[in-house]
């Protein structure tokens, strides 16, 4: 049975909201690892649905494209992982995740809406009702995410985190904030959740930093390789060079060849010489 028209407007909506949430949550994730528990709720969720929704979008014969549109909230959360993992070994990287997250990932949800608007004009069915729906969407989308860079909805969410580190701290359960507390000016935290947020980031950062130095440091100390000579090198000399390995001849020589068996030789020679004569006569004393 194919998927009626008025479920599949209701599926498209879904979706749409979908994506509105995915780009706020990708705003208000702390970075790793103290997002790690945060990212893994959002991408379980990310997951789970389409799974669940795809047979029924399958045996419903859905259109392809909108059977893949689905699964875009959890590539989003996924390529917010990738650049969280490389700005560990890259502090560069750092930038690309602020410009990922920037207006509630306004660039990535942009293309995802374009894409799912696309389709709704595409497909002809009920096309009036869920491009203006999914305009509607988008617009509320664009204004609160240019509202949240200037209201703290981020920082507040940081400050309850840097809030958790320092009870974890007091109660000795944060191995993390144990280094952190190793240095003097970490110790005391800000009021202000925006400070707190930016020095947390720059926490991260000057671990990631030290890390680097730490890896070079260890690279440059080591010893270095001491190749054997080679062995049966071929060198280039004026006067010719006899190849192969020379032995000394041994002090007594052993019988070899003919001279070592002339005795069995003359032996066999003389009973063949026997056997004739004796031949010859059982002849004569026959006649």
């Amino acid at each position: 049975m194919p998927l009626k028209h008025s479920t599949e407007t209701l599926l498209i909506v879904v979706l749409g909201i979908l994506f509105f949430i995915t780009g706020a949550i990708l705003d208000i994730l702390p970075s790793l690892p103290e997002g790690t528990v945060l990212w893994g709720v959002a991408w379980a969720g990310s997951v789970a649905y389409p799974l669940l929704l795809y047979p029924v979008l399958k045996e419903r014969r859905a259109d392809y494209p909108f059977r893949v549109l689905h699964f875009v909230p959890m590539g989003m959360l996924l390529l917010w992982l990738i650049l969280e993992i490389a700005s560990f070994y890259r502090p560069e990287v750092t930038f690309a995740v602020l410009w990922y997250t920037w207006g509630w990932s306004a660039g990535v949800v942009t293309i995802g809406f374009a894409a799912l608007i696309g389709f709704s004009w595409h497909v002809l069915r009920q096309r009036t009702l869920r491009v203006a729906v999914l305009t509607l969407l988008f617009i509320s989308f664009v204004t609160l995410g240019a509202m949240g860079e200037f209201v703290p909805v981020r920082s507040s969410v940081l400050g309850v985190f840097s809030e958790v580190a320092l009870l974890a701290n007091v109660l000795k359960l944060s191995p993390l904030v144990e280094d952190e507390a190793m240095n003097e000016k970490n110790l005391i935290a800000s009021d202000d959740y925006e400070e707190e947020a930016w020095r947390m980031r720059l926490r991260r950062m000057e671990r990631r930093e030290d890390r680097i130095i730490v890896a070079s440091s260890s690279r440059s100390t080591e010893p270095p390789l001491v190749r054997e000579p080679q062995k049966n090198v071929l060198i280039t000399r004026d006067t010719p060079v006899e190849y192969g390995d020379k032995a000394e001849p041994p002090p007594n020589l052993t019988s070899s060849g003919m001279m070592g068996g002339m005795d069995i030789l003359g032996v066999m020679m003389i009973a063949g010489y026997c056997g004739m004569v004796h031949r010859r006569m059982k002849r004569v004393c026959s006649l």
